[in-house]
């Protein structure tokens, strides 16, 4: 983002508000200061249409995951992100491919808007597609995603552990998670369960074994992003518009064929 705005000619300050509302309720409304040109939000604590209903006159974009279909209802505020629907089916897929059948999700977040829902959404879409079952009691819930509620998740199902034998996981630190309780108790990846993660972290590329990962473009996001709320900033014609960049799978040692 820094540098696809230094481009541009334009500065970037970072607020990291660290999920609290008070502090992403004043993002949203924009600061109600005249030093900020714009502002590149994604929101933890707020939803993106309660970040949407607080704006205020400051251009700006929303980075994160709308829920449903942005088609249906009035989109006020320009929005990136990837098709995390479509990248979670094309990660349960691959899993499929390998050979697996009992695949497991981490990082479900019931009636939160936020980017567990549409993965999530993706997983169970997938599945249905292949005529392999949804398995409920494999859906774990994470309230953070992180490396901790990663392995917490596993810990708390590790006397049926063995009924699993790939798990897709909503980014990597819970995936880096996942994977240090399973080897902690003698679970092989991915010669018995493999796992994917998302987002494309360094600590991902780094992992024993490395982790397959969903990786949106992150150039992209951030170029669209800054283009976005510089049309606003310049007071270009045009709609609000929900973008959609790019993601590819990279496939790593953490899915390899057992």
């Amino acid at each position: 983002m820094i540098e696809v705005a230094a481009a541009r000619g334009y500065r970037v300050f970072i607020d990291e508000t660290r999920g609290d509302r008070s502090a992403e309720e004043a993002a949203a409304r924009g600061y109600e200061v005249r030093l900020i040109d714009g502002i590149v939000f994604s929101p933890l604590e707020l939803s993106l249409s309660e970040a949407d209903a607080l704006r205020g006159a400051t251009p700006m974009v929303l980075l994160g995951e709308r829920p449903g279909d942005p088609s249906s209802g009035t989109v006020h505020t320009d929005h990136v992100s990837i098709d995390n629907v479509l990248a979670a089916r094309e990660a349960t897929r691959h899993l499929l491919d390998t050979g697996r059948r009992r695949l497991a999700f981490v990082g479900a977040e019931p009636g939160v808007e936020r980017s567990g829902m549409p993965r999530l959404r993706g997983f169970r879409e997938e599945l249905e597609a292949a005529g392999v079952p949804v398995r409920e009691d494999w859906v774990l819930p994470a309230s953070v995603y992180d490396r901790r509620s990663g392995a917490r998740a596993v810990e708390d199902v590790l006397a049926r552990v063995g009924d699993v034998d790939g798990i897709l996981c909503a980014n990597d630190e819970l995936a880096l998670g996942v994977m240090h309780t399973l080897r902690r108790n003698g679970v092989r990846v991915p010669q018995d369960v493999g796992v994917v993660g998302w987002d494309n972290t360094e600590d991902g590329r780094f992992a024993n074994p490395s982790l397959t990962t969903v990786a949106p473009d992150v150039r992209a996001i951030a170029e669209r992003a800054v283009d976005r709320v510089l049309a606003q900033v310049e007071g270009l014609p045009g709609e609000p518009a929900d973008v959609v960049v790019p993601h590819r799978l990279l496939v790593r040692e953490s899915t390899a064929r057992a």
